[in-house]
């Protein structure tokens, strides 16, 4: 009878372990300091909304679900003189762990310029889970003005959306099993 209650109480340990591995984090805050403007439209966007514009220096607590793969239209703008300078700057995405840090875009030049846009698609690997916020961050530098910024994004979908998930459950199943086939001799009623 304590056997039982014993495995029993392991086994729903090992269960919220795994829910904890696989719940969603918490929403987070986007912000960016500096005079810099800088907005991205999805082209594509959401299955649930279509079509939609980030603008980072109003984004405040939300966190942002993106597709997995779109094409972006983006701005940015520094509020400087219109005068030749150098500047430089990159953009970072920070995966879940375990998949590392990537830097999508910099930049390095001398311009009189003070605003630019594009166009850029993505398509991130299926490898990297949905429903999981990641941070992108970005940083541009010139004189007289230094801009930093980063923004949570979530891709759309839920955890279990990534061909590692069953793999993870199955490999998580096992280690619980094989844990308690290491602690059972420890459970044994001694005659």
């Amino acid at each position: 009878m304590i056997m039982r209650l014993s495995m029993r109480f392991l086994g729903a340990i090992t269960m919220l372990g795994a829910v904890a591995l696989v719940s969603p984090a918490s929403v987070a805050h986007a912000s960016l300091s500096g005079p810099c403007e800088a907005t991205g439209t999805f082209q594509t966007g959401t299955k649930s909304d279509g079509s939609f514009t980030v603008n980072a220096k109003s984004l405040g607590s939300a966190t942002v679900v993106i597709p997995r793969e779109d094409t972006v239209n983006w701005t940015g703008a520094v509020d400087v003189p219109a005068q030749s300078r150098s500047y430089s700057g990159s953009i970072t995405v920070k995966l879940p762990p375990g998949f590392g840090s990537v830097t999508i875009d910099s930049w390095n030049s001398t311009s009189d310029n003070v605003a630019n846009d594009g166009v850029e698609e993505y398509k991130l690997p299926s490898l990297v889970p949905a429903g999981v916020t990641f941070v992108v961050s970005g940083q541009h530098q010139e004189p007289g003005a230094t801009c930093a910024g980063t923004v949570h994004v979530k891709i759309e979908g839920g955890a279990f959306d990534s061909p590692l998930a069953p793999v993870s459950l199955v490999l998580t199943g096992l280690s619980g099993a094989g844990f308690v086939a290491v602690i059972r001799p420890m459970f044994r009623r001694i005659v």
